[in-house]
């Protein structure tokens, strides 16, 4: 803004108040504070603290008179006398004197134009004529743009030193801003900057930044604030973030470093202490499988027979599937992950129900009619769980397409990171759609199922498993009905009660289905039978098979 002297000098004082003044601040003036007056009282004496603050200020000037037309000025202003003409009698003159003079010779040649055209003189002619003027006046030579702007030359002047005075260090002209590479600029000598020396100072200060160095796995401070390109915790796996991102329950960097075993709570410690407990479980799935085969395919006892090995083992299938399914949540998001998640889970989850679903409408078709002999074969039942299973695919293959789960950027009070998300062509709202979907047609099967189990209820005592379907039942429907709302208000704010709830009710839910299925057969066959060698009945697998849930 345009100011004057007396007006810099406020400025100033007020600069040097909030520590503006500076190694690190470079002051541009208008030519109204490009004047000693800036840092001198009335009397024309300097005023050492505001000088001092004036270190380095550069200005540009109106250029002064100059040419042949100007010393002829300079010639009769010095040979005037200064009684007549106060300020006369030697050849230096105000700045905006020569500007003056040149502002009434130009009005003066309008008129004159005017006049010897015979037009009249109004305001309008006069704005007309004088844009369109071009002659060398005091000042150099004075033409318009398309604006009604002088196409003027500016004096740049720097404070150096100790100088009471500033000193011309270069020139502005406006003709040549096109075709200069300097925008019009001709520097004739350095400017001195505010630390008395010509090296350009860096004037991008910033606060110092505190960074965690994901690769190091260590905090340090960047006293500049940009030595160091601090980066939001996106795919590439950053090497450098905030440090206030260390900790906070989301994981940022792709060794986990950030949420390392001396955070509280810990990511690290949590995946460690589950994985380790999901591999125990996994463990003893094959245990269970070996336990299957042997005294249902080789041994063919009697009690293991008639629970459907195979259908036995393909809930052993659905619970490996379920148990695989939480480490597509351990780690940082990666678009892979985040499509294998609703994958791993929503097939193991529908197969284990599918398995129940298909055991228990044997045992109700056979006993449906008592007095008519009934014949459900293991191909029949397995078509079944095919059937069941072909809407889950269907489900999640549309919501792969339309509705893909991506791993991507997103704002969480205020700090963004990496999340699955849902993309594709819907968008956010297509993945929460497909995934309630997936919920219902679930939830229907298994209501469907623990019908079936009730129906079933007063069959045989070998062939009724109707409390075992009930608890089956139960614990699926408490995945679903409380650990999923849970979890959608858990999620954003706290990631880490959300992973640990979720990742508890897989484990159980399978466990629990899986274990009611498997081990209280196995133990009264081992306690009750103690393995008796109990003959199989003919109409008993021709006929019959189970009821599970």
């Amino acid at each position: 803004a345009f100011m004057l002297g007396k007006d810099a000098q406020i400025v100033l004082e007020n600069a040097i108040e909030f520590e503006l003044i500076g190694d690190t601040f470079v002051w541009l003036c208008s030519d109204g504070c490009a004047q000693p007056s800036t840092y001198t009282d009335t009397d024309g004496e300097i005023i050492p603290r505001i000088r001092d603050a004036s270190r380095g200020l550069i200005g540009l000037t109106p250029t002064g008179g100059t040419g042949e037309l100007f010393e002829q000025f300079l010639d009769d202003w010095e040979e005037r006398d200064s009684t007549e003409y106060p300020g006369a009698g030697d050849r230096t003159i105000n700045l905006f004197a020569p500007h003056a003079y040149d502002s009434v010779w130009g009005f003066a040649l309008a008129f004159d134009q005017l006049i010897k055209e015979e037009r009249s003189i109004t305001s309008d002619n006069i704005v007309e004529v004088v844009r369109k003027l071009d002659f060398t006046g005091i000042t150099g030579r004075i033409k318009f743009d398309e604006n009604g702007d002088r196409l003027a030359t500016y004096d740049l002047v720097n404070l150096q030193d100790a100088n009471t005075a500033f000193t011309k260090t270069g020139s502005w002209d406006a003709e040549n801003v096109e075709q200069s590479e300097t925008a019009g600029f001709i520097f004739n000598e350095e400017i001195q900057f505010f630390d008395g020396t010509t090296d350009i100072p860096d004037l991008d200060v910033r606060d110092p930044v505190d960074i965690w160095d994901c690769e190091k796995k260590k905090e340090f401070t960047d006293p500049t604030g940009k030595a160091f390109r601090v980066r939001d915790p996106d795919g590439d796996n950053p090497r450098y973030i905030a440090a206030h991102y260390r900790c906070d329950e989301f994981i940022d960097c792709g060794n986990l470093s950030d949420e390392s075993f001396s955070c509280s709570p810990s990511f690290a410690a949590t995946y460690l202490s589950f994985g380790i407990l999901t591999g125990m479980f996994l463990l003893v799935i094959p245990f269970f499988a070996i336990a299957v085969i042997s005294f249902g395919v080789i041994w063919k006892k009697r009690r293991i027979r008639l629970l459907s090995p195979i259908f036995m083992l393909g809930m052993c299938v659905a619970a490996f599937l379920g148990y695989v399914s939480t480490f597509a949540w351990y780690g940082k998001p990666h678009t892979v992950s985040c499509n294998f998640q609703p994958w791993l889970l929503g097939i193991s989850v529908n197969l284990m129900i599918a398995f129940l679903f298909a055991k228990t409408f044997r045992i109700w078709r056979i006993f449906k009619s008592p007095f008519k002999r009934q014949k459900i074969t293991d191909f029949q039942l397995m078509l079944l769980v095919v059937i069941i299973m072909v809407p889950c695919i269907i489900i999640l293959t549309a919501w792969t397409a339309f509705a893909t789960p991506t791993a991507t950027l997103k704002d969480t009070d205020g700090d963004e990171h990496f999340v699955c998300e849902t993309g594709g062509l819907t968008g956010p709202p297509g993945g929460l759609i497909f995934f309630f979907i997936l919920v219902g047609y679930t939830g229907i099967i298994l209501l469907f199922g623990a019908f079936l189990a009730f129906m079933t209820k007063s069959v045989p005592s070998e062939y009724s498993e109707s409390k075992l379907v009930g608890y089956s039942v139960y614990n699926l429907l408490f995945l679903g009905a409380i650990v999923i709302p849970v979890f959608f208000v858990l999620r954003n704010g706290n990631p880490l009660a959300a992973w640990v709830i979720r990742t508890i009710a897989i484990l159980y839910g399978f466990s629990a289905t899986l274990w009611l299925q498997i081990v209280p057969p196995l133990v009264l066959l081992l306690v009750k039978d103690k393995c008796a060698a109990i003959p199989v009945h003919k109409d008993s697998l021709t006929s019959a098979s189970t009821a599970v849930a």
